[in-house]
């Protein structure tokens, strides 16, 4: 095979060759698309649903940045949420509770 000869891909069937179809219609070069880049587009959507849940248990937002670690990132993030003391669960579960209304028969 000489340098400049361009080896074909295997036919695809099914959702792969849909797949491929539609990427193709929207011009997107599959040369182009690179397990960094996705790592990178998979955090960036965490991003913001990690900043909610970090606020929501009383931890530091910034603590949602430790996915941006490459490789083992969301693994930090989902140890750090697991092992964490959440100080806003002991407050809700002191909260005292309302007095519920008898209605006499």
């Amino acid at each position: 095979m000489g340098k400049d000869e361009i080896i074909p891909l295997p036919r695809q069937t099914g959702c792969a060759n849909v797949t491929r179809m539609v990427w193709d219609m929207m011009g997107i070069d599959f040369s182009v698309i690179d397990p960094g880049r996705g790592a990178l587009l998979f955090d960036l959507a965490a991003l913001w649903p990690l900043v909610r849940i970090f606020r929501r248990t009383g931890l530091h937002p910034a603590l949602s940045l430790l996915v941006f670690l490459p490789v083992i990132g969301l693994l930090v993030v989902v140890t750090v949420l697991a092992l964490a003391r959440w100080p806003l669960i002991p407050r809700l579960a002191r909260a005292p509770k309302k007095a519920r209304r008898v209605v006499p028969s």
